[in-house]
Order: C-alpha cells, then structure tokens, then sequence
C-alpha cells in the first residue's frame, strides 16, 4: 500500500511499508542511518499514533526493524502499542516474510540513509541538518589537579 519515507514525532524519520489486507494492517518501519530526530524504537508509541493518523484506524502489527551497524546485530520485532505501553516480542526476517509475502532487505545501517530509501530529491530531506565541526577533544579541554578543585558542597546545587 505505501513503501518510502515516513515523518513521525515531529523530526524523526524511517522507512516504512504498509502491507493491507481486509481488516488487518502490517507495518514494518526500518532505521535509517541519518534520521534527523528519536530512533524508531524510542518513538514507538509516536509512530503508531502517527500510522494511525495517515493510514486510518485498522488492526495494526507493528514490525521494527533497525539494521546492522559495526557495533551490534540486526533487530527485528514486533511491538504492540496500547494505553498501557509497548510490548516487544523478537521476531526474524523469516516470520516477516510469512506475515507479508515478500522478501524485505537486509539493509546495513550506515548505507541505509534517506537519499538511500526515496532518493536525492525527497522533501524530507530538508529535516538533514549539515554536520558540525568541532574542534579536537584535546582544545577543549585542560588537565587540573584534583587537590586545587572546589571542596563538593551540596553538590546538587555545585556548578
């Protein structure tokens, strides 16, 4: 029914498909590299709350995929969004692939970026903000002696 990007929680940004099938909808939301805003599993409630809004009030199984990346695995799982939270349950590429009929990509997450999933002139792009410079760590900062630092007095109030 839909495959590109999808805005959801103000500035966060994934890739979404929406499978349909009479009463019953799936979503599978995947990372992207550079979303500018919270990781689809942090906004969980907002993008069901978001589906909702633009794809109307049906039966939703939430797929959450996040790619992998040098430092961790791939992740797929099904969330289930209600008043009273989110429960997660794993799930693989395999069961998805069950659910949906179609085989989805492996992506890994430093090439799956916005420009990757809809394209150089997608209007969500404008969410990308360039990236700053920083100085070296080692400008930044200098090396005091621990004996000529402050005595700590109510340290909740200490700058």
């Amino acid at each position: 029914m839909f495959h590109g990007l999808f805005a959801f929680d103000r500035r966060s940004v994934c890739e979404l498909r929406v499978f349909e099938a009479r009463d019953r909808r799936v979503v599978v939301a995947t990372e992207v590299a550079d979303n500018p805003g919270m990781s689809v599993v942090n906004a969980i409630e907002s993008l069901a709350r978001d589906v909702e809004r633009d794809f109307g009030s049906l039966s939703t199984t939430l797929i959450v995929y996040a790619p992998a990346g040098e430092a961790f695995a791939p992740l797929w799982s099904e969330a289930s969004v209600d008043a009273q939270g989110v429960v997660w349950n794993r799930t693989s590429r395999e069961q998805v692939h069950d659910v949906v009929g179609i085989d989805l990509p492996e992506p890994v997450i430093e090439q799956h970026t916005m420009v990757a999933v809809a394209g150089d002139d997608h209007p969500l792009l404008g969410l990308l903000q360039p990236e700053e410079e920083f100085p070296p760590l080692g400008s930044r900062l200098m090396v005091v002696p621990v004996a000529l630092l402050p005595w700590a007095h109510n340290p909740a109030r200490c700058v």
